[in-house]
């Protein structure tokens, strides 16, 4: 399984690490990318199972926490989503 290392900008990490209340899909899956981040060097490391997950809630009807996913990953996902 192939896998794709995306760096973060310090505004970008500021999205990602924002608390998610709830027990949802899409909140299970911030909190896997919260778990996946590595402060320290600003990348995460995701398989290509997840890279598709994530551009599937990208393309949801804009809400709260799909605005705060594509405001954190639109830069590293754009040849996906645009």
């Amino acid at each position: 399984m192939a896998a794709l290392t995306f760096t973060f900008t310090a505004q970008e990490i500021a999205a990602i690490n924002i608390p998610a209340n709830g027990q949802g899909g899409f909140q299970s899956l911030i909190r896997t990318l919260q778990a996946q981040l590595n402060p320290a060097t600003g990348t995460m490391v995701l398989t290509d199972a997840q890279v598709g997950r994530v551009v599937r809630y990208m393309s949801y009807r804009p809400g709260g926490f799909e605005g705060r996913l594509a405001a954190a990953l639109r830069r590293q996902l754009h040849i996906f989503i645009d």
